[in-house]
């Protein structure tokens, strides 16, 4: 069964990788969550500039990996 549910969601080049969130609350408007996570997503002429063009795509997060997480936490269990 595990096999089968892999192979269900096969692609290549990429094989079985992929993402999946879930969302929960009370009335929430589906439609409208779908649009933005989807705006997030590459379009076709994106996708085909391969991973050399992604890495100079402007990240909407800032210098978040540059960031020194020592420096910005505070010991809260002391």
């Amino acid at each position: 069964e595990e096999r089968m549910a892999v192979h269900a969601v096969w692609q290549e080049p990429w094989g079985d990788r992929r993402q999946e969130i879930v969302v929960i609350g009370m009335d929430l408007d589906r439609a409208t969550i779908t649009a933005h996570l989807d705006a997030c997503l590459l379009d076709d002429s994106e996708l085909a500039a391969g991973p050399d063009a992604w890495q100079h795509y402007p990240d909407p997060f800032g210098d978040w990996l540059d960031m020194d997480d020592d420096d910005d936490e505070e010991d809260t269990h002391g």
